[in-house]
């Protein structure tokens, strides 16, 4: 009965050590998995945040400034920006020192004056 008992736990022990190796080399095959995915997933996100920013840039060189402006429609002045026009309520003043009121009075920073006609537009600056 003791020569059975010691193949048992011989038996047992062989097979727990098997059992031991088989799963730490599982996990070592899924921490490596996990790496190169890890790695992947870096390097697909850099390219797409690399392309949102292209395409952002791509934008933002793309846009059009001439649509920024004024023009006199109807005896009202509009204003066009961004692709958004509006009837300008108050007197505008560009960055430049230039002033466009509601009817269509421009004055240039030297103090001259003009008056949009019907139709005319100008650029925003």
């Amino acid at each position: 009965m003791e020569n059975v008992e010691k193949n048992v736990a011989h038996y047992v022990q062989k097979h727990t050590f098997l059992v031991t190796i088989l799963v730490v080399s599982i996990f070592l095959l899924l921490a490596i998995g996990e790496y190169f995915l890890y790695r992947k997933i870096m390097l697909v996100n850099s390219m797409v945040s690399e392309g949102l920013m292209q395409i952002k840039e791509q934008r933002r060189s793309k846009r059009n400034f001439d649509e920024d402006r004024v023009t006199k429609r109807g005896g009202k002045m509009m204003m066009n920006r961004d692709g958004i026009e509006k009837m300008l309520e108050e007197n505008l003043m560009m960055g430049d020192g230039t002033r466009v009121d509601k009817k269509g009075e421009v004055v240039n920073p030297d103090g001259s004056k003009m008056m949009l006609n019907e139709g005319e537009s100008m650029m925003l600056r």
